[in-house]
């Protein structure tokens, strides 16, 4: 199965791929920066409720 591209997507990797893009000077900043971005991502729940028909919660999938 081919993964579809977001547009989005094709701009980075244009980006990327046209030797614009550079690293960035302080690599382990960076990486200690988003790990923390995304540990804070991970820590927040939201409850979400959902309402089905029993017969619907009882079906089984082959």
């Amino acid at each position: 199965m081919t993964a579809k591209i977001s547009a989005e997507e094709k701009a980075i990797i244009e980006y990327v791929e046209s030797d614009i893009a550079s690293s960035s000077v302080n690599v382990e900043n960076e990486k200690k920066r988003y790990a923390q971005i995304a540990r804070t991502q991970m820590n927040k729940k939201k409850a979400v409720s959902i309402r089905l028909l029993e017969s619907d919660s009882e079906r089984q999938v082959c």
